[in-house]
């Protein structure tokens, strides 16, 4: 975890990961708890996150999506 030189970042193009931190690209925007992602027995990604980026907010939500890189489905509120 403190060996930064192992981590790999999304570019959000073709060529995919990178340790180039500099051609990251990010996932999510707004204001937002640190995501937990899982892998359903169906192939289905879930990142479940705490969403603060509303005046109503925080909120618990799930997205889903095919694979680990989206496309991400819109956020559903799980909890409020």
């Amino acid at each position: 975890m403190l060996d930064q030189s192992s981590y790999q970042c999304w570019t959000g193009s073709n060529t995919g990961w990178s340790t180039d931190f500099a051609a990251c690209q990010p996932l999510l925007t707004g204001s937002f708890g640190e995501p937990s992602l899982r892998l359903l027995s169906d192939g289905t990604w879930v990142m479940s996150y705490m969403d603060a980026s509303s005046p109503d907010a925080p909120w618990i939500v799930t997205r889903t999506a095919p694979a680990p890189t989206g496309p991400w489905s819109a956020p559903k509120v799980q909890l409020t």
